[in-house]
C-alpha cells in the first residue's frame, strides 16, 4: 500500500511539472507566434528636412513621401528649440496628423512623434505649427505600410548625451526613433536601431541644434529592446529622445 501511494505521489509531481512546463512553453509561443503569418511592417526614412527661420508655422514643401498604397502610414517626427511650447497641429500631404509621443525639457527643446494615415500622392507639405514661435526647426519623414493603425508602445526621454529608452516590438513589427538638442556640430550614434540621418544647423541657420533619426524592421518579438542615442562631439545641450513601435495590421 505504501509503495502505491509513494508512486501516486510521485506520477503527480511529475504530472504537475509537465504542466508547468507545458503552460510556460504555451505562454512563450503565444507571444512570439502571436503576429506570426502577418505580413511583415516596412518602414523607410523618405526625407529630411530644416528650416532655420523664426516662425510659429513651419511648411516644409513638398517632402518626399514615398510610394503610395491604401495602408500607407506617414511619421513625422519634429524638433525645435527656443521655449517651452505645445504643438497646435500638424498635417501631412494635406491630412490631419495625430501624435503619438512627445519629449520636452526645461531649457525649451522637444521633440515629438506624429502619424497619419496617407494613401495618395508621393510628395505632400509637412505644416507644423506650435503654440508659439520657435527659432528654427527640423523634421524626419518615415513611410510604414503592412502596420496597424496605431502605434504599439512609445516612450519619451530627455537627460544627459547618452539617451536611452526600452521598447516593445512586436514579431513582423518595426520601430522609429527619433532625438534633438541644442548643441552646435556635434554627431549621434545609435544602437538597438539603424541610423538614418544625422543634421545639424536647426536654430537660424547657425550650425546650433541637431536632429537625427534611426528606425529598423524586425523578424522576431523584442521585448524592452534598448535604444540608445549618443552625440558626440563636446559639450551637450539639452537632448530629448521619442520612439515608437509598430505591429503587423
Amino acid at each position: 500500500m505504501a509503495n502505491q501511494v509513494e508512486k501516486l505521489n510521485t506520477i503527480a509531481i511529475a504530472d504537475i511539472e509537465k504542466v508547468n512546463t507545458l503552460t510556460d512553453d504555451n505562454i512563450e509561443k503565444i507571444n512570439t507566434l502571436e503576429f506570426a503569418g502577418a505580413v511583415p511592417v516596412e518602414v523607410s526614412l523618405t526625407a529630411n528636412a530644416i528650416n532655420a527661420a523664426t516662425s510659429t508655422a513651419y511648411t516644409f514643401s513638398s517632402q518626399a513621401l514615398g510610394a503610395a498604397v491604401s495602408d500607407r502610414i506617414i511619421v513625422v517626427g519634429g524638433f525645435s528649440t527656443n521655449a517651452v511650447r505645445t504643438v497646435s497641429s500638424v498635417t501631412i500631404g494635406g491630412v490631419s496628423a495625430a501624435q503619438i509621443v512627445a519629449a520636452t525639457n526645461s531649457g525649451g527643446e522637444q521633440c515629438a512623434l506624429w502619424q497619419a494615415s496617407v494613401p495618395s500622392g508621393t510628395t505632400g507639405d509637412v505644416v507644423w505649427t506650435w503654440s508659439g514661435a520657435e527659432v528654427g526647426m527640423g523634421i524626419g519623414v518615415w513611410r510604414i505600410v503592412n502596420a496597424a493603425a496605431s502605434a504599439h508602445a512609445s516612450s519619451g526621454v530627455t537627460g544627459a548625451s547618452a539617451l536611452s529608452s526600452t521598447l516593445d516590438i512586436p514579431a513582423n513589427g518595426a520601430a522609429i526613433a527619433y532625438s534633438g538638442a541644442a548643441s552646435s556640430n556635434r554627431t549621434a550614434t545609435w544602437t538597438g536601431l539603424t541610423e538614418r540621418f544625422d543634421e545639424n544647423g536647426i536654430e537660424d541657420g547657425s550650425t546650433s541644434g541637431n536632429h537625427t533619426g534611426a528606425s529598423l524592421a524586425f523578424e522576431t518579438v523584442q521585448s524592452g529592446l534598448t535604444i540608445q542615442m549618443t552625440l558626440s562631439g563636446g559639450s551637450i545641450r539639452n537632448p530629448v529622445l521619442t520612439m515608437a513601435s509598430w505591429g503587423p495590421a
